[in-house]
């Protein structure tokens, strides 16, 4: 079994779609949903939180280096990360 879950971890980091980490597309999803947010909400922008957990939580890393300033704060629980300078 542990092998299989390294496999499968190996894997979602290879993800590709249009040459691309498909995890790039879908934080650019949330941070169009954040924008989203802003416009159609009572927002108080100096506290917006950001929180992942797996797969999320490599998204959430990858939207708040995207959006370094979007952020008060970034919590991730168990995320699926590799070194990059992406």
């Amino acid at each position: 079994m542990p092998a299989a879950l390294d496999q499968a971890a190996r894997y979602s980091l290879e993800r590709e779609q249009f040459g691309k980490p498909i995890g790039k597309f879908q934080a650019i999803d949330v941070l169009r949903a954040v924008q989203y947010m802003f416009a159609n909400y009572t927002v108080d922008k100096t506290r917006v939180l950001l929180w992942g957990v797996s797969g999320g939580g490599l998204v959430a890393l990858t939207a708040a280096k995207m959006a370094p300033d979007l952020f008060a704060m970034v919590a991730v629980l168990s995320p699926i990360t590799r070194p990059t300078d992406e």
